[in-house]
């Protein structure tokens, strides 16, 4: 019984940090949408993959999204979208990754709509580029979702940063371990959507599709650095 209870405990202590984080996300409202839904909202105020700040409240506005943080610069919400701030403007295939992750769609859905985000060229095929920026974009968004749940939660600060050293710790291992999955090992340079879709039968590539799957994926690649350096010294 009392193994039973240390389990428990356990396990609720490493899924705390998800509880503040999914609790804060939910201000961000986009989990209400279709994934579809969002990335046409937003992509028809886009110009040049960017949306003016102006554009950007008509877009979030149209998808009866709160825009009242934008005239609040102390605001969580403002924080956080200024990660998705170019020089002229918002980036639009950040944004999209945003609503991919939290709105809602099966993942086979969601799936396609990560690779046309990144098929920017419109080649129907992503190279290792498009990939790697896929991956990048994802490690951003993630620091800063969990840096937003900071703002929103600073009572919980402390274990947030701890958390986020562990993420930022183990970000390049993750991204070499899932182009080497995505790209066969390097047997292949560029991917079609048929392929690509199948790539995500694998359980590990598949959690890429949510933000806590994709979470769970750099936490785990932490607790392997970890005994990996424990065993190297």
């Amino acid at each position: 019984m009392g193994c039973v209870c240390s389990s428990r405990d356990d396990d609720s202590k490493k899924n705390i940090e998800e509880k503040f984080i999914k609790a804060a996300e939910e201000m961000l409202e986009i989990g209400k949408l279709k994934v579809d839904w969002y990335d046409k909202g937003i992509s028809r105020f886009a110009i040049d993959e960017k949306l003016s700040e102006k554009n950007f409240r008509h877009a979030y506005e149209s998808l009866n999204l709160s825009t009242e943080f934008l005239n609040d610069e102390t605001s969580p919400l403002f924080r956080f979208y200024e990660n998705f701030k170019l020089m002229k403007g918002y980036e639009i295939r950040k944004l999209a990754c945003l609503g991919i992750w939290l709105g809602i769609d099966d993942w086979k859905k969601k799936v396609y709509c990560l690779f046309k985000n990144y098929d920017r060229d419109c080649s129907n095929r992503l190279d290792s580029l498009e990939i790697r920026c896929m991956l990048d974009d994802m490690i951003k968004i993630t620091i800063a979702i969990i840096e937003f749940t900071q703002f929103v939660y600073p009572q919980k600060s402390i274990m947030l940063q701890k958390y986020l050293r562990k993420i930022k710790r183990s970000r390049e291992m993750l991204k070499k371990y899932l182009i080497l999955l995505i790209f066969r090992g390097g047997t292949i340079h560029e991917i079609n959507l048929i392929d690509f879709l199948e790539c995500f039968g694998d359980s590990t590539v598949k959690k890429m599709i949510s933000d806590q799957g994709f979470r769970e994926l750099l936490i785990e690649c932490s607790e392997l650095q970890t005994k990996a350096d424990f065993i190297g010294s």
